[in-house]
């Protein structure tokens, strides 16, 4: 069996999941339970050791990772590097790289902070253009928080703020303005407050009923909205929309996509999915994946990996309940 399926298949099994024992459909796949950093460093060095069955040994290095969350897996390293006196994110690195399978080399993804992966999936995306538009999704689908960690994280490893190299790559525009408002150090960031009725109620005017650039001069409600509001209130909007009798189209994306004529049209209507069911939106962009269809590269591997200990469950159930054969029989099948 590959190892990316292997490595997938764990990550999304619940077996590992403490939340087995209550309602198993909820939350994240992969939660902290008691571990010994440096046992688990001792195994490791001892399968990377034995190279007369690689293969079998690979496996048994995944199966210790990826049943510990992000934060154990950074203790075995320190633990490696302790024990070995080498860099442990180098020689997981080395140890994979012979793979003649490129998405074997994932294993690397799983041993790096949240934010580091995801930044270098940004870069990746960027570099390809305007053909790849996974750092739309990364970006707008992020809270502030995650945001500043990200940008962080960015900066140290490509020593150029994300908000420069971003319109450097793709160009000054109002898309890439807007995208780099969402994370920049002068500027509001997303609010993570619950939804409020009165501004609600404000807030629907804002949805486009007629053509509109969209940007901040035409439609600045809309915009702000988009940029600083939490998704919990942009959820409600969408809400309140859908309700309202003198709405002119049955559902804002609807409206969004009619009636913005700018290149923010995309990122309004990701900002707009997300907030109305992230379950759902995460499930999409794993499917056409798993087709080759979309503009994302990965979006597979970037959800499944970034997600196991937020909602991870929830996805998954979302995938299962939308998609004809289940999220491990598409892993299994797309990987062949």
């Amino acid at each position: 069996m590959r190892l990316i399926v292997i490595i997938y298949s764990s990550i999304i099994s619940l077996k590992y999941g403490a939340c087995l024992q209550d309602n198993y459909t909820t939350g994240p796949t992969i939660v902290a339970l008691p571990f010994n950093a440096t046992d688990d460093a001792h195994a490791i060095i001892e399968e990377m050791k034995a190279k007369h069955i690689r293969g079998k040994h690979k496996e048994k290095i995944i199966d210790i990772l990826v049943s510990r969350t992000i934060a154990q897996r950074l203790e075995i390293g320190v633990q490696y590097n302790n024990i070995q006196k080498e860099d442990f994110h180098r020689d997981i690195k080395n140890y994979f790289d012979d793979s003649s399978h490129d998405s074997d080399k994932n294993v690397f993804e799983i041993i790096s902070t949240t934010a580091d992966f995801l930044a270098r999936r940004i870069k990746h995306s960027i570099k390809k253009r305007g053909e790849d538009h996974g750092y739309m999704s990364i970006i707008c689908t992020s809270t502030a928080k995650e945001l500043i960690d990200i940008r962080a994280s960015y900066l140290n490893q490509y020593k150029v703020e994300m908000g420069i190299d971003i319109p450097d790559v793709l160009g000054n525009s109002e898309l890439t303005r807007f995208l780099s408002r969402l994370f920049g150090y002068n500027t509001t960031l997303r609010s993570d407050a619950a939804a409020d009725s009165k501004k609600t109620a404000e807030l629907v005017k804002a949805i486009p009923e007629h053509k509109s650039s969209c940007n901040l001069q035409d439609a600045s409600a809309l915009y702000e909205m988009m940029k600083t509001e939490s998704f919990k209130q942009i959820k409600a909007v969408a809400e309140a929309y859908k309700m309202n009798s003198n709405s002119k189209y049955s559902d804002p994306l609807k409206a969004i996509d009619k009636n913005c004529d700018s290149d923010l049209k995309e990122a309004f209507i990701r900002i707009m999915n997300y907030s109305m069911d992230p379950f759902h939106y995460y499930a999409h962009e794993i499917e056409r994946a798993f087709h080759g269809k979309g503009s994302i590269d990965s979006a597979d591997t970037r959800v499944m990996i970034s997600r196991s200990e937020i909602d991870l469950a929830d996805i998954r159930t979302c995938y299962d309940n939308t998609y004809e054969h289940g999220l491990k029989w598409a892993i299994e099948v797309s990987s062949r």
